[in-house]
This record gives C-alpha cells, sequence and structure tokens, in this order.
C-alpha cells in the first residue's frame, strides 16, 4: 500500500512541483540574462513548461527530434570555445585571471561569460540518452 500511495504522491505533487520549480528557476535565468523585468519571470515560466508538456504529449520521437537538435545546438557554443582556444594567442598568461577576470570583462560581458559557463556544464547532461529517445 506504500508504495501505491508513494507513486500517486509523486505523480500529483513532486513531479509537477518540480517541473513547475524548474520553469521557475529558467525564468528568472531568462530575465536575469536577457535584462528583462521580473514580471515576466512566470509568463515565461509557463510558456517553457507547457512546451515541454507538450512535447511529451507528441511522443517519444517528437521528444527525441527535440533533444537531438537541442543537443547539437549545445555543441555549437562548445566547438566555438575550442575553436577560439585553438586560435587565440594568450602566449599562456594567466595574469587576467585576477579577481575572477573583473578588471577584464564589463558587467555585461561577464554576464555572457558566466552564461557560456554554465552552458558548459550543461552540455554533458543527457548525451547518453540522446541515442535512447525516439526508438
Amino acid at each position: 500500500m506504500g508504495g501505491f500511495l508513494a507513486g500517486w504522491a509523486q505523480g500529483i505533487i513532486y513531479f509537477p512541483a518540480n517541473v513547475a520549480a524548474l520553469a521557475i528557476v529558467f525564468g528568472t535565468q531568462t530575465c536575469n540574462l536577457l535584462g528583462l523585468s521580473n514580471g515576466l519571470i512566470v509568463p515565461i515560466a509557463i510558456v517553457a513548461a507547457v512546451s515541454l508538456t507538450l512535447i511529451n504529449f507528441a511522443g517519444a520521437k517528437a521528444a527525441g527530434y527535440v533533444q537531438t537538435i537541442a543537443t547539437v545546438v549545445k555543441l555549437i557554443p562548445l566547438a566555438l570555445i575550442v575553436v577560439f582556444g585553438f586560435f587565440h594567442q594568450g602566449g599562456g598568461e594567466t595574469s587576467h585571471y585576477s579577481q575572477l577576470l573583473l578588471d577584464h570583462i564589463t558587467a555585461s560581458g561577464l554576464r555572457w561569460v558566466m552564461l557560456l559557463l554554465q552552458l558548459c556544464l550543461l552540455m554533458m547532461v543527457g548525451f547518453t540518452l540522446v541515442t535512447l529517445q525516439g526508438k
């Protein structure tokens, strides 16, 4: 009986709350990155959650296509970072890393650097699932 109730609790409370929390985080990060008003956090979160729900309703094959496209889009900045690293003539100087790069990057530039660092961390999540989607 406990497992049955736990399953219902997860389906009714835990999973929807998890999706809502992640959607709010997505809306917050999007507004902070693009400098949008905080009043747009909830509408962006709703659009994100509804979009993911519709993709899931479309089936595993549609979700697999979306995940494949997202993976390719995430690999593009990674490839750009690698190419920039090969051709940048830095000479091994490390003094430009002082004070978390604040001496050399404006506030707007730092925001983009932090976004790219977050994307680099998130790029590796889900690569093993890409091949399983849509089968």
